[in-house]
């Protein structure tokens, strides 16, 4: 799917928030994300690299997004975003994780507790079509 072919219409006006999880300094996945999330007419709010778990938390509970895109580029990000799972859970909010970790091992979402996994940026839009 290329983001020309993306038809933007009422279900693509959602909130959602885009960060890397602690200890993540390669957000360049989770850019592009954002940025054709942003295309495609959602309200993003991008963290960028390195989120703090705490500071995510607090963002997260102030802008109550629909979803929350976590972005992993190493199988040592996985800690951090199997807390931030276990604390959103109860919260309602479902979290979406993507990264390379994910492509080796697809036993590992339901190990972090992840609503959903996506290896690419198009697979991630799939949510809101």
């Amino acid at each position: 799917m290329y983001l020309a072919e993306t038809q933007v219409d009422a279900r693509s006006s959602m909130k959602v928030t885009v960060a890397c999880v602690e200890g993540n300094h390669h957000a360049f996945g989770a850019w592009l994300v954002a940025s054709a999330l942003t295309l495609c007419g959602c309200d993003v709010q991008y963290t960028g690299a390195n989120t703090p778990t705490k500071s995510l938390i607090d963002q997260v509970k102030r802008f109550e997004p629909e979803t929350l895109y976590l972005s992993l580029s190493l199988p040592i990000h996985v800690l951090p975003a199997i807390e931030l799972v276990e604390v959103l859970k109860p919260l309602g909010i479902p979290v979406a994780v993507g990264g390379i970790p994910f492509s080796y091992c697809e036993d590992l979402i339901s190990s972090v507790g992840a609503d959903a996994a996506h290896e690419s940026v198009s697979a991630a839009l799939e949510v809101i079509e």
